[in-house]
């Protein structure tokens, strides 16, 4: 994917800075996100790597984050690994080190294909020997790569997080997932550090899909034109509730059924991709399901972005500067009217 156009994805998906690794023509490309409130570094980019360093704005304890893409052809693993060894020695602050290796550790980290051989080099083990670092292990199903190779079905474990000691002090609840695989042969590899505390109350939107529902304009209707008693500005927050309460209910009971049916479906996928050879047409299908009910969602997600006219490639960010300052504008209130129809100016 062209720098540009990752970028565009990047902001799309609300992440406000970046780095990025070209991929050498059809193949390859590293890209490292982060929020805002993050205090970033990099040490040392290249094809294979992103070494960076990392805080919380305003703490003072530094982490480090390698994010790896392993060399899959044969005759430079050796080279490679060599350099990794050599490179990445032991460190006093909190390491995280993962991606896909392409490389397995165990005989039962691969299924299919070419016998393991008892004396193959052991690239991946010498390195997290030399670099103190140690397999935080995983969830899910067991591989993350699966394809076919010489008209058989292989399939290995080659993506992984690797932590030394002190990431495992600072986090001791870290847990690695092994995501569903969508459009890719490799699982999204999840790191969890830190335990989500309980969700406040779900604040109310008025979602931009709904519009194209003639049920949504009825509605809506109907609770403006139900009379209410008292002043004006109560029969308006009255119609204002009413109406909120009742897209809710309506939304619930429409559009719930949507977000079921794409968990059930990526639960049979989950399933189904523990054997992927003999289940491979029914995943292909169960996989393009999936993507139509995500493209209707494309508007839940867009609104969320808080980035309108957004389109991929487009990496004007005076433009974007422009419609948040538009936007502010015009959701700034800066006058009221009484129920006398004289305009007041809204206290400071």
């Amino acid at each position: 994917m062209k720098d540009h156009r990752i970028i565009g994805v990047r902001r799309r998906l609300g992440y406000a800075h970046g780095f990025d690794v070209a991929p050498i023509g059809n193949s390859g490309g590293l890209s490292l996100w982060w929020e805002d409130n993050l205090e970033v570094s990099i040490i040392l980019s290249s094809k294979h790597i992103i070494d960076a360093v990392m805080r919380v704005k305003g703490q003072t304890q530094w982490c480090r984050f390698t994010g790896v893409y392993g060399t899959s052809y044969r005759a430079e693993k050796s080279m490679y690994w060599e350099w990794m060894v050599n490179h990445f020695t032991p460190t006093d602050i909190p390491w995280i080190c993962g991606g896909d290796l392409n490389e397995f550790m165990w005989d039962h980290e691969k299924s299919g294909g070419v016998e393991v051989l008892y004396n193959r080099p052991r690239f991946l083990e010498e390195f997290m020997s030399s670099s103190l670092l140690m397999d935080l292990g995983f969830q899910g199903p067991t591989f993350t790569w699966r394809g076919l190779r010489i008209g058989e079905w292989v399939e290995e474990r080659l993506d992984r997080v690797l932590a030394n000691e002190q990431w495992q002090q600072l986090w001791p609840n870290s847990l690695v997932m092994h995501g569903t695989a969508i459009a890719s042969d490799h699982c999204p590899i999840i790191l969890n550090s830190n335990l989500e505390g309980p969700r406040g109350r779900k604040m109310f939107r008025f979602e931009a899909f709904w519009v194209a529902e003639e049920e949504c304009k009825n509605l809506v209707e109907n609770c403006w034109e139900c009379r209410h008693n008292g002043r004006c500005v109560d029969r308006w927050v009255r119609s204002l509730n009413d109406c909120r309460n009742r897209l809710s209910r309506w939304n619930r009971t429409k559009f719930k059924g949507r977000g079921c049916r794409i968990q059930d479906l990526l639960s049979q996928l989950d399933s189904l991709q523990r054997d992927w050879g003999p289940n491979f047409d029914e995943i292909r299908e169960i996989s393009r399901q999936i993507d139509e009910l995500r493209l209707q969602e494309e508007s839940y997600w867009c609104q969320r972005s808080r980035v309108k006219w957004l389109r991929e490639g487009d990496a004007n960010t005076q433009f974007f500067h422009s419609s948040t300052l538009q936007r502010r504008r015009r959701n700034k209130i800066v006058k009221l009217r009484a129920e006398n129809g004289n305009w007041v100016d809204r206290p400071s």
